[in-house]
């Protein structure tokens, strides 16, 4: 009898253990599981005809973002754009306008991807308008700096040159081409 009690409180106990661990398990995968909402490769939320101007520390437009859509994808910390223009300020130089298809804003870095017709244009009073044109550029407004390593063709009054990457630098003006550079330039 004393030996069927001890078998029966001892199955008592590796049952009561068990089922606790049960409960802990699915109350800690529950805790650690991002809701439904989350996980879905769903925006969390979309905006249209939108501006947002980012301000410099004198309180003057650093730069200025225009999109026709934007969605927000919260967990891959990107903003996806469509029909955008972006607008690098430097005065009093005018300022840098690139335009795309579509785009993505990495919201850590604020750096953004341009793909699809990239066509950027600099130009103004007292400046030497230059359009260049390229199926994807990467703009890091805070630096003012762009990058590709794509086909650049870029055109001005007196000529065009066409070349394969480039590195430019907005606040100097000064366009870096990397590779199979070829020019034509017209002499007056």
């Amino acid at each position: 009898m004393k030996r069927r009690l001890g078998f029966v409180l001892l199955l008592l106990a590796v049952l009561g253990a068990a089922l606790f661990s049960t409960w802990l398990l699915e109350t800690v995968e529950e805790e650690l599981t991002p809701p439904e909402r989350a996980r879905a490769p769903r925006p969390d939320y979309t905006l249209e005809t939108f501006t947002a101007t980012v301000m410099d520390a004198s309180g003057r437009a650093a730069w200025r973002l225009t999109a026709l859509e934007l969605e927000h994808f919260p967990f891959e910390h990107r903003l996806y754009l469509q029909a955008l223009s972006l607008d690098v300020f430097r005065p009093p130089a005018p300022p840098w306008r690139a335009r795309a298809r579509r785009g993505r804003v990495h919201t850590r870095t604020r750096v953004i991807d341009l793909r699809g017709d990239v066509v950027v244009t600099r130009g103004g009073s007292g400046a030497v308008p230059v359009e260049l044109k390229t199926p994807a550029l990467t703009v890091d407004p805070r630096r003012r700096t762009a990058r590709t390593d794509a086909e650049v063709t870029i055109t001005h009054p007196r000529g065009r040159v066409e070349a394969v990457g480039l590195r430019a630098d907005m606040n100097t003006g000064v366009l870096k081409l990397l590779a199979e550079v070829r020019g034509t330039y017209h002499v007056r």
